[in-house]
Order: structure tokens, then C-alpha cells, then sequence
């Protein structure tokens, strides 16, 4: 892979080639609404990656990694988790970031797999995931063990970096008094509404300044995209989510490689760290002078990933 920028008509080109090699459709969420899914049907001898996006993510976002994997050519599958990108949305405000449960996250992903991707390419499952993506898939590796062949995790939000002032235990205490006394459906303290005017330079999620304003495009030119800050319903629910990942690390689940920024500001590298060291069967990957997006990194960081990508996956054939 070459170094790229994100100039127009690379964008143009990512977009005419995705539009048609994909076709997009809807399924029931367990959540009771409609998820987004978009998938691309490969050799029949491969396997198929499933996309598994962060919190506030959407496909659209994802098409130029889609590009990237284009030369395995195994089927790909990604979809809206419920409550983002074009997908339902529990809460009457749309730009409020909640889950009633979080299980909903896991049961739609098993829901995509058994109805979207097995009847048409029944071999193995692998899940290329991000942050909360990787919560979701490792909680469903360990509801389903055998159900997915491999995980490729990119800073797994294994727990929230809410600032050395603020641990873990009084985040999900204050979260869980405030889901108890009406506050549920509010957003977190300091949150609100997508902000399509944020400035590179105050962002946590990338240093590639041309992918970063080009996400914030892709909601500036369709507001329904966009999504801003979680609820108190949402935190609570990932605090609880995240222990219950952190305690797979006692269990064999399948192969693993994680990706992460040395740096890392939005989840904590401690625990990543500590859950890969854990399992007999993980690999770690650290990159240095980036942030949490690494998917979204500057492109020497994107191509070191997505060649470590290819390469485990083809040694699980």
C-alpha cells in the first residue's frame, strides 16, 4: 500500500468502487428497531470479516478500510450498531448516545451473523472491531464460543479513561445513583449534541488532520449520521459491560490481535495491556504518536495495521 491523501478524487474513487461492490439493506434490531447493515460477498473459499464499529461510528465511515481489505477478497460484512449511523435510534433526541441494555450490542451482532452473513457464506467469521465494537465482540465470543474464528480488536474499550481525578468505580456509582433518580436519558455531564465545528487540534481520536475532516464532513453533509455525546443510561450500562469483558481473560476464547496507541487518551492502555497478557492466545501491537482511531491514523500507521491485519488472517486459513 501506497501513502495516500484524502484528495477528492481518491474519496470519489473509494466511493464509485464501494457503491458497486456493496449492497445495503435492513434487518430487526432485538432492540426494537432497524439496523443498517452493508455487505460484500467474496470468494466462497474464504471467510467473511465482519466490521464492528466504535460508539458514534457509522459505514460510511469505514469505506476506505473497506478499500484496504479489498485484495483478500473475503466477503465483508458492516452495519449500524442500534442508535448510530442510519440504524434506529431508542431516544427521541437522535443525537443522544444510548442503549437500554447493552446486550442489545451483542445479540444484533449475533443477529447479523445468523441472518445476514451464514445463509449466504457459511464459512468462518472473523471481527475486524473498535472500541466499543470490541467490547461487543468479545462479549459475544464468550455467550458463543466457536461462533467466531478470530478477533482483530483495535483499542478495545476495555475501560473508559475518564481522567485520573475521576476512577472507574465513582464513574459507574454516580452513572448508576443518576440512572435511578430520572437521569437515565440525560446526557453526561459536560455532553451534548455532535459538534461538526470541532477543531483538529482539540481532538483525542486521530493526528491525520485530512481523515479527520473528512469524518466530520461526512456528518456536516448528512446530519443524520451524526451523534453526539452518551447518556447516563449508555455509561452505566458499558461500566457493567466492560467488567464482564475484562473478565473473559479467564476463559480460552479465540485467536486475538489487539491494536493499540501507546498514548492512548479515550480507554485505558492498562487494561488492554493487562487482558492480552492474560490470554494465552493474543498478540499485542503498540504504535506510538497517535490516538485512539487508529483506522483513521495517518498512513503509515494504517498500512503497518492493516499488513499485520492480512497477515493474521491468512494464517487462520
Amino acid at each position: 500500500m501506497g501513502f495516500k491523501r484524502m484528495t477528492d478524487s481518491y474519496l470519489a474513487k473509494i466511493t464509485a468502487w464501494y457503491f458497486g461492490e456493496y449492497r445495503e439493506g435492513y434487518i430487526d434490531s432485538t432492540g426494537k428497531g432497524l439496523l443498517r447493515y452493508s455487505l460484500k460477498l467474496g470468494n466462497p473459499d474464504r471467510g467473511t470479516i465482519i466490521i464492528v464499529s466504535g460508539r458514534t461510528d457509522f459505514i460510511e465511515k469505514y469505506h476506505e478500510t473497506c478499500w484496504d481489505l479489498r485484495d483478500l477478497d473475503y466477503s465483508i460484512c458492516l452495519y449500524d450498531h442500534l442508535g448510530q449511523g442510519k440504524s434506529g435510534r431508542q431516544l427521541k433526541d437522535p443525537e443522544k448516545g444510548h442503549i437500554d441494555d447493552f446486550n442489545i450490542y451483542v445479540a444484533d451482532l449475533e443477529r447479523v451473523i445468523q441472518s445476514v452473513v451464514l445463509p449466504v457464506r457459511p464459512g468462518p467469521v472473523y471481527l475486524l472491531a473498535h472500541s466499543m465494537g470490541s467490547t461487543i465482540s468479545i462479549l459475544l465470543s464468550r455467550k458463543n464460543p466457536g461462533m467466531v474464528h478470530a478477533l482483530l480488536l483495535v483499542a478495545p474499550m476495555l475501560q473508559i479513561n475518564a481522567g485520573r481525578f475521576l476512577p472507574p468505580f465513582l464513574v459507574e456509582t454516580v452513572s448508576g445513583i443518576l440512572c435511578h433518580t430520572g437521569g437515565r436519558h440525560s446526557y453526561v455531564w459536560g455532553g451534548g449534541p455532535f459538534d461538526v465545528e470541532m477543531a483538529f487540534k482539540d481532538n483525542v481520536l486521530t493526528t491525520d488532520s485530512d481523515r479527520f475532516r473528512h469524518n466530520i464532513d461526512l456528518v456536516r453533509n448528512n446530519r443524520a449520521l451524526g451523534l453526539g455525546s452518551p447518556t447516563f443510561g449508555w455509561l452505566r450500562e458499558a461500566y457493567m459491560a466492560m467488567r464482564v469483558a475484562r473478565k473473559a481473560v479467564s476463559q480460552t476464547l479465540c485467536p486475538m490481535i489487539i491494536f493499540a496507541a501507546a498514548e492512548e487518551r479515550v480507554v485505558r492502555l492498562r487494561e488492554i495491556q493487562n487482558f492480552c497478557i492474560g490470554m494465552a492466545c493474543c498478540r499485542l501491537v503498540l504504535y506510538r504518536n497517535c490516538e485512539h482511531e487508529l483506522l483513521m491514523e495517518r498512513d503509515e500507521i494504517r498500512n503497518d495495521l492493516l499488513r499485520q491485519a492480512k497477515d493474521f488472517l491468512l494464517k487462520q486459513q
